[in-house]
């Protein structure tokens, strides 16, 4: 998941990260959603101040939009009669505590007083679970998501937020079952599929997620624009943000999750198409590393996991495969770099074992 910005004709990568917060870059199979847990690294990004701070602007103003709309929404509610205006007030006073940017704890407190005077109120247990997600207490936040889908049960939202409380705590049996209601819901929805095909690569159901991947491709085309920037907002109109799920990330892990189907020829097609969408996405490259390793190609697989790791410094199984690689060569110094660089990021096991062994000081 990426963000483009275009900023007097010259384009570049600002990074992005969508995934949610119970996830490492060194999963295979991630899962996203396009507006939860957002998290922008803007200072290695390779545009003027100028445009970050616009873009920190626009995010922010879409952050705020949101929220609006749920104040709105209480109060149309309110005004035909969904809802008792004495709750209505609570409801209000937490949303305006999200807005000014206070504490969960606030917003809690305000949305559990609503409830206490209108428990019927679906939409409040969705605000309360998202306070509870936010601080990563998954269990309650199910809870109130699903308050939420028994008193409405075909709003589409808290079934995509429940989906990733549970997988958050690995209850994947219960996230597919809320990607299938979701797919029912909306047949469309590129990252519904997406999301479904990463828990059955979980699950090792490589088929099943690959027919997921095909269908995200056949919905998309070659990109997917989830719609992030406000066609309103003007005042940043010198450059153009747009959202933007690429199908190099789909072409990507459908690619390996071939190659977990031993369709070689299939895997390796999918992970070059992926690099010519995109060449700056270091797990296909990483990929093509691990499938040239098996295969024997040693060169190859050193020059695949070397790409991945230009562009990602941090990635660490590429650093242990390569590692890997180096030593079935021969070579007894460039695993010994590779192992340490591993260990200094958080994984030491094949450092600790080189040591044993004699083979690294």
């Amino acid at each position: 998941m990426v963000i483009f910005a275009k900023l007097l004709g010259y384009s570049c990568l600002v990074s992005i990260i969508f995934t949610i917060p119970c996830y490492s870059d060194d999963d295979d199979f991630i899962l996203f959603y396009p507006e939860e847990s957002l998290k922008i690294s803007l200072n290695e990004a390779n545009i003027n101040r100028k445009a970050k701070k616009g873009l920190q602007k626009e995010f922010e103003e879409h952050e705020t939009e949101k929220i609006n709309d749920e104040i709105d929404k209480t109060k149309e509610d309110r005004d035909s009669q969904k809802l008792n205006p004495e709750a209505t007030k609570h409801i209000i006073k937490a949303l305006d505590y999200e807005l000014d940017k206070e504490s969960l704890g606030k917003q809690i407190e305000e949305y559990n007083a609503a409830i206490k005077i209108d428990p019927d109120y679906s939409r409040v247990y969705l605000y309360l679970a998202k306070c509870y997600y936010k601080n990563g207490n998954y269990g309650k936040a199910i809870a109130n998501y699903s308050k939420a889908i028994e008193l409405e049960p075909n709003y589409y939202l808290p079934y995509e937020k429940r989906a990733l409380a549970y997988a958050c705590r690995q209850l994947y049996s219960l996230a597919l079952e809320d990607y299938n209601n979701l797919i029912k819901l909306n047949p469309n929805k590129i990252y519904y599929y997406y999301n479904r095909c990463c828990i059955y690569g979980k699950y090792m159901k490589y088929e099943e997620a690959v027919t997921d991947f095909s269908k995200a491709i056949e919905i998309g085309g070659d990109n997917i624009r989830l719609g992030f920037r406000n066609a309103k907002s003007s005042r940043y109109a010198d450059y153009v943000v747009c959202l933007s799920f690429d199908n190099y990330i789909t072409h990507c892990v459908r690619g390996w999750s071939y190659y977990q189907m031993g369709k070689t020829e299939e895997a390796i097609e999918d992970l070059e198409n992926a690099i010519k969408l995109e060449s700056r996405y270091d797990k296909s490259y990483y990929y093509l590393g691990n499938i040239n390793s098996d295969l024997k190609k040693f060169k190859e697989a050193i020059r695949y996991y070397t790409k991945a790791i230009d562009l990602n410094q941090n990635f660490i199984k590429a650093y242990i495969n390569r590692g890997l690689v180096y030593q079935q060569m021969g070579f007894k110094k460039y695993p010994c770099d590779d192992f340490k660089k591993a260990c200094e990021l958080g994984d030491c096991d094949h450092y600790n074992q080189a040591k044993e062994n004699g083979d690294c000081e």
